[in-house]
């Protein structure tokens, strides 16, 4: 087979190998539809100074802040340090789990932060 003929095969499979993922991701990618959603109603009406509290409160804290408060990280894998530190939303003390397997370490946890 001559070196024209090599490259040219090269060079359609590098092609056609280059267009298939962009073909793939294009009929793959994740469409939202917040309009099938179920729409949520609650019984107790919004307390306005409440809402402008909240406001306030989110607009004080950083994204590590608020990353913090939605992580629930389990007592055994965590000081009270990293608590203080990371900003943790809660510790979960349940099941079989226990720092350091001691009463004085759970009260410590429970009044870091």
């Amino acid at each position: 087979m001559s070196s024209y003929l090599v490259m040219r095969n090269v060079l359609v499979v590098t092609l056609l190998a280059a267009g298939v993922p962009s073909a793939g991701q294009s009929d793959l990618s994740p469409v939202a539809n917040p309009a099938n959603w179920p729409r949520v109603t609650s019984k107790l009406q919004r307390d306005p100074a409440i809402e402008r509290r909240i406001a306030a409160l989110l607009a004080r804290m950083s994204i590590e802040d608020k990353v913090g408060q939605m992580l629930q990280v389990d007592i055994a894998s965590i000081t009270p340090k990293d608590v203080e530190t990371y900003k943790v939303g809660s510790v979960l003390n349940g099941g079989n789990s226990a720092p350091k397997r001691r009463a004085r370490a759970c009260r410590r946890m429970a009044e870091a932060g």
